[in-house]
């Protein structure tokens, strides 16, 4: 197989295309799949996010600092903003210090993905790591901002730092400068330090961080099976309905922003009724799916997508809005957030058929 793809953009959280073509198969048939990956912000809705940072030094008495400004794109003026926002991914980073030629070195590893995190002397080389001296920070971006080719760069990453170092040094490491300050002296061989970072943004009072959907990066890979399909509604298979994510835990990837919540029901038939119930058995909602072909059906009030600031409707006109997916945004009839608990879906397709499930909501 064979895949077409635009560069990844790193200097927006923007969306990124890809087009994945196949080889003939023996019958001569071709096929291509086109995907755009629309990560969540900074976009019209959500202009801005922050970056949510945990730190573990392993008993090290120095101190650990991150700067406040960040970048979003290289075509800004970027001034004295030494982190860009836009190449951090969620991970959980373990640093472990070894002695190396010339002083001290760190082993990387990236928890979440299992992955080592190599060397690399240059901070657009996208996802490696190096050591900053003492008031050079801000000297790397001004060479990116003015496009100087790599091999003319006054300013490199470090792979080793002095073992009798006392001065404050820095870190780069998924896209964040982690400003080590305060040394007494280097930490020893096999002390490991922890890094944490996610993108996103709290609620007003600070309860509930909801996290954003991470840029699309180098080494991703997707597991793409394509079936042949019927779309006879006496073909449909019910069984396969879901409600994702199951469980609902405080917020999601799905979600439109941290005021617009959802949970989307999957593998619908073309036309069908969703009713969600209480496990006392009250009913929550009622949502009515229109599905593959929704040509002929004139105008369409979906209830269910409700503006945040208008609290009106969404109002689709004549065309296909849902395929076989259709969203919940854990409101009930009367537009309340609903309770945290366990809650059973019922869904009837044109057939007269029915399909029972249940998914959990913890707010």
């Amino acid at each position: 197989n064979s895949v077409i793809q635009t560069a990844p953009s790193f200097s927006t959280r923007g969306s990124t295309e890809q087009v994945f073509m196949d080889t003939p198969t023996d019958e001569g048939i071709r096929f291509a799949l086109h995907m755009i990956y629309t990560p969540i912000g900074p976009t019209a809705t959500v202009p801005t996010y922050q970056i949510h940072t945990e730190t573990d030094l392993g008993g090290w008495t120095g101190s650990l600092s991150i700067p406040t400004y960040m970048c979003q794109g290289l075509a800004n003026t970027i001034g004295t903003r030494p982190s860009v926002g836009s190449w951090i991914r969620t991970g959980v980073y373990e640093l472990t210090w070894k002695e190396a030629a010339g002083g001290m070195s760190v082993d990387v590893t990236e928890l979440v993905r299992g992955k080592s995190v190599s060397f690399n002397q240059y901070p657009d080389n996208y996802g490696s790591w190096g050591f900053m001296p003492a008031g050079t920070y801000e000297d790397y971006w001004y060479e990116l901002k003015d496009d100087v080719l790599q091999a003319n760069r006054e300013n490199v990453l470090l792979e080793t730092i002095p073992a009798d170092n006392t001065d404050e040094f820095a870190i780069w490491l998924d896209g964040i400068v982690w400003v080590i300050g305060n040394v007494p002296s280097m930490p020893s061989a096999g002390t490991k330090f922890t890094f944490k970072a996610v993108a996103g943004n709290w609620n007003s009072d600070q309860t509930v961080f909801t996290q954003l959907a991470d840029p699309p990066w180098f080494g991703d890979k997707w597991k793409i099976d394509i079936k042949a399909m019927s779309l006879n509604p006496e073909d449909a298979d019910l069984t396969k309905i879901k409600a994702v994510p199951n469980p609902y835990m405080a917020s999601s990837f799905l979600d439109l922003s941290p005021n617009n919540r959802r949970i989307e029901f999957v593998n619908l038939p073309d036309k069908c009724t969703i009713r969600i119930y209480t496990l006392s058995g009250n009913l929550v909602n009622v949502i009515n799916h229109i599905g593959a072909n929704r040509q002929g059906w004139g105008n369409y009030t979906d209830w269910d997508r409700v503006n945040a600031q208008t609290l009106e409707p969404q109002v689709y006109t004549g065309y296909d809005n849902h395929h076989g997916t259709e969203g919940w945004n854990l409101r009930n009839r009367f537009g309340q957030t609903v309770a945290s608990g366990l809650y059973f879906f019922h869904v009837t397709d044109q057939r007269g058929e029915t399909h029972t499930g249940k998914f959990y909501i913890i707010n």
